[in-house]
């Protein structure tokens, strides 16, 4: 097992693996501290989500950390955090890495927070060697970046990138029904006693995120280290079937309007069309990720099924033949069936590439290091996403265990994580440095 072996048990010792077993804990509903991946159990879940208790206990921790790093920290409007490693020359863009702290629902204890510790750390370990950049350097802890508490993903980034108002934030609903901003007050996240910037993408050179893969390509190569290409694009609605709900005995079958029947067969229909899909140039993937029916009772035919549908590609045409496909198969089916429907947009991103330049810079580190590394696409949306479309960004894996994201059995080596910290660090005293 990878976790005994000697460099993982010297690794246990480093203070960035402790920052990331005590998020892990405090991030839990059970306060488990998890250090083997063999000690997981499937209640040993996170569930830090934007107005928890767990989302204010682990800022408090982070913010301990970032003071005993000696930064400058700041918070800005929404509640996104800033370290701020000064440089030489405050007159120059800055550098951006970091990344988010909260997680999906029942999730794993490395999504967002590796990069997040990962930023620290790197700047602990330039501090430590005594380099003063000329750019000054800031670590950055994005706010709701999952969107498991508003129907709204990378909230904070899209506010740093200028994409969305402290209004539209405040006036979000959030999933459980309450005012996004009242659950940001209740973390301290828009009523701290830091001092606030409102940072913007414009005041930076670049941004480097590290982040877990959430895949099991790296994993399947023997690779420790992936470098990111591009980033897919995302579209997801929420369709609503309208039947009419009867009794589900005397009801004959021919006689039905029955919104259940017809959202199994949308589901079916769309999922085997993108499962069978060929002679395309993009990949596409499709999710029915949520269903709800009602009333939901036992003996009643349902008069409303809802579905959130996430659907995701490499290319733009990729998106366009989803949403197509979608809206074609969904209006012949509820019309076969006489039964209504709707279709709202909740999700619409564009996917990106990356920076060419930065990937060479990320690729030479990992060379210089000895660090085996894959170039590869991400089907999972980061912040990196929105802020790629303004500055040269460059995104870093981490290999996955057994490929698992958004679960409690989400896990990544220390070793591992290492390696990624490494690169990190050498990428950003690099690029820190010039004029």
């Amino acid at each position: 097992m990878i976790e005994e072996n000697s460099t993982n048990r010297h690794l246990l010792k480093k203070e960035w693996v402790e920052d990331i077993v005590q998020l892990g804990k405090l991030g839990r509903k059970n306060s488990k501290r998890i250090t083997m991946f063999e000690e997981i159990n499937a209640s040993d879940g996170l569930s830090r989500m934007e107005g928890s208790d767990e989302m204010r206990v682990s800022i408090e921790y982070l913010l301990k950390k970032m003071v005993e790093a000696e930064l400058e920290i700041f918070f800005d409007d929404i509640g996104n955090i800033y370290g701020v490693y000064n440089g030489s020359n405050t007159n120059l863009k800055k550098i951006a890495t970091g990344s988010h702290l909260d997680s999906v629902f029942n999730g794993g204890m490395f999504d967002g927070v590796v990069g997040v510790v990962a930023a620290l750390e790197a700047l602990r370990r330039l501090k430590q060697k005594g380099y003063l950049p000329k750019r000054s350097i800031v670590m950055c802890v994005f706010m709701g970046e999952e969107g498991s508490t508003v129907l709204e993903s990378c909230v904070g980034s899209q506010f740093f990138c200028g994409k969305l108002s402290k209004e539209e934030i405040f006036g979000m609903e959030s999933i459980s029904g309450e005012n996004f901003k009242k659950q940001l007050e209740i973390t301290n996240r828009i009523n701290s006693n830091y001092p606030i910037q409102n940072f913007k993408v414009d005041d930076f050179k670049l941004f480097l995120e590290l982040h877990i893969e959430q895949g099991p390509v790296l994993e399947n190569n023997d690779i420790p280290i992936g470098i990111v290409n591009t980033i897919y694009g995302i579209i997801s609605y929420k369709i609503s079937v309208d039947g009419v709900s009867n009794h589900a005995g005397s009801t004959p079958m021919d006689m039905r309007y029955d919104p259940l029947y017809g959202a199994s067969q949308i589901i079916s229909t769309i999922t085997s069309i993108i499962t069978d899909l060929k002679g395309k140039e993009f990949k596409c993937v499709v999710t029915f990720d949520t269903v709800g029916v009602y009333p939901n009772s036992p003996s009643i035919i349902p008069n409303e099924v809802v579905l959130t549908v996430d659907a995701r590609s490499d290319m733009a045409e990729g998106l366009s033949f989803i949403d197509e496909t979608i809206r074609k198969k969904v209006a012949q089916i509820c019309s076969n069936l006489k039964l209504e429907y709707n279709i709202e947009n909740i999700v619409d991103f564009e996917p990106v590439s990356l920076d060419a330049n930065l990937i060479k810079v990320v690729q030479k580190a990992s060379s210089n290091s000895n660090i085996a590394y894959k170039i590869l696409p991400s089907g999972a949306i980061h912040d990196a996403l929105h802020i790629a479309k303004t500055i040269p960004t460059s995104l870093i894996f981490v290999q996955s265990k057994n490929g698992i994201s958004h679960s409690p059995f989400e896990w990544s080596t220390w070793e591992h994580i290492d390696k990624g910290v490494e690169i990190l660090t050498t990428v950003l005293e690099n690029l820190s440095n010039d004029s």
